[in-house]
């Protein structure tokens, strides 16, 4: 279906990353926004990071943005889940970290 705005059911479909600012009317990828590598131009990153997206009539580029295992997008997300990974808490690292040295 083709739309000329965005549709807030993409939020289902993208709920981990999807990103809308009201006042932009641009769509954007928080897992890039907060950990944007350098080569962000892959499946238009830059355009998810800084720009904003607002091609609504393409939502395809959000299944482009994304990528494959090893994209751009998939290292940002894996680097948000690792900063918010209970085991790396820095609570429970300092912890273990005491409990190594007695």
């Amino acid at each position: 279906t083709s739309y000329r705005r965005f549709n807030s059911a993409w939020f289902t479909e993208y709920s981990d990353w999807l990103e809308y600012s009201v006042t932009k009317d641009a769509a954007y990828c928080l897992y890039c926004y907060l950990f944007k590598l350098d080569a962000s131009d892959q499946g238009g990153g830059d355009v998810f990071v800084s720009q904003g997206f607002s091609n609504w009539k393409k939502k395809e580029r959000f299944n482009d943005h994304v990528g494959g295992p090893n994209s751009i997008h998939n290292q940002a997300r894996l680097n948000c889940e690792s900063l918010m990974c209970q085991k790396q808490h820095i609570e429970i690292v300092l912890s273990k970290q005491s409990d190594q040295a007695r």
